[in-house]
């Protein structure tokens, strides 16, 4: 495994890591005090550089803050979501004492998860994830919440856009159901999956083919589905000892899957050969909450964790010429 850049966040525990989509040598990273239980939520941007990761801004926030995305149609913008139920939008241009330029309030629990939409014609369209058992949209545009999604019965952890199919997104829940839902019918999902006998932490869509999603659950299982069949899982992936936080699929090759634990690994898979894991990474000393592939430079990923490191680096499994 190459090492790019690490950088150690004294007393802050990582929660989330995106790399921009818009400068491959940015990223952004939501951590917290006392593991998110109380204390402040801190909005982190990095660039990396010749000279390893520099800190480039900080935004302090009095509550925990959960999960990140970055604007697909702004370079310099991202929405976090929090522990006091509101989705915050950050200028990463602007000066730490500004604060957001934005709180938009709607969910009356913990957010714990955003997705900006990948669309163009969406540019405005960001789905929030929360422990209200609910999903909202909103336009950001003019702040208003276009719509509840109801239907799960436990906290919904992850929210998440297709990228092939226009108005459609994926959201998990504590309820143990994988649901994707058509944003003009908020009343009903179009397809409820009974997907593990855990509580389910996160999805993902290929990015090559818009009927496969994967899921990660807190028994340390991934599977991977074709909507087509949503009655039985295309394979599970069951190498992890403990809860799976993030599960992501490649953009560069739709087998390749990426995942990190509470068990302090992040592993990296090929779904199409076989059902272990192809490199296991064991630097973390704590949970390993966020991982991130960079849009920009093939091969290399980000991720952060509980013991208050930020890491980019390039495994040796996600090198083209060793796959």
């Amino acid at each position: 495994m190459s090492f790019v850049a690490a950088f150690t966040t004294p007393g802050l525990h990582g929660y989330s890591v995106r790399f921009s989509p818009f400068l491959g040598a940015r990223l952004a990273v939501v951590s917290c005090q006392q593991y998110g239980i109380s204390g402040t939520g801190n909005v982190l941007i990095f660039d990396n550089t010749s000279s390893g990761l520099v800190l480039r801004q900080s935004f302090v926030w009095g509550e925990s803050l959960f999960d990140l995305s970055w604007s697909e149609s702004n370079a310099n913008i991202v929405v976090t979501a929090g522990g006091d139920g509101c989705l915050h939008l950050w200028d990463v241009d602007r000066t730490p004492e500004a604060g957001p330029f934005i709180v938009l309030k709607g969910h009356s629990r913990e957010v714990y998860g955003v997705d900006w939409c990948l669309a163009r014609y969406s540019a405005n369209l960001v789905l929030s994830a929360s422990w209200d058992k609910t999903v909202k949209l909103w336009n950001i545009g003019d702040g208003c919440c276009l719509n509840t999604f109801t239907g799960h019965e436990h906290i919904v952890y992850s929210a998440v856009w297709s990228p092939l199919v226009p108005k459609c997104f994926a959201s998990v829940s504590g309820d143990r159901t994988i649901r994707i839902w058509d944003i003009r019918k908020s009343y009903m999902a179009g397809i409820t999956l009974q997907g593990h006998e855990a509580e389910i932490l996160s999805c993902d869509w290929s990015k090559y083919d818009q009927n496969v999603v994967a899921s990660a659950a807190t028994d340390g299982s991934i599977r991977v589905w074709d909507l087509r069949n949503p009655r039985q899982f295309l394979k599970q992936l069951s190498d992890h000892q403990y809860a799976v936080r993030r599960v992501k699929f490649s953009p560069f090759d739709g087998n390749v899957l990426l995942s990190c634990s509470y068990d302090f690994t992040v592993k990296t898979w090929n779904i199409g050969a076989q059902s272990t894991a192809i490199e296991v990474i064991e630097h973390h000393t704590e949970f390993v909450y966020g991982i991130d592939f960079n849009l920009h430079i093939p091969g290399q990923i980000a991720d952060c964790s509980w013991d208050e490191t930020v890491k980019v680096y390039s495994p040796v499994s996600l090198q083209p010429a060793l796959r």
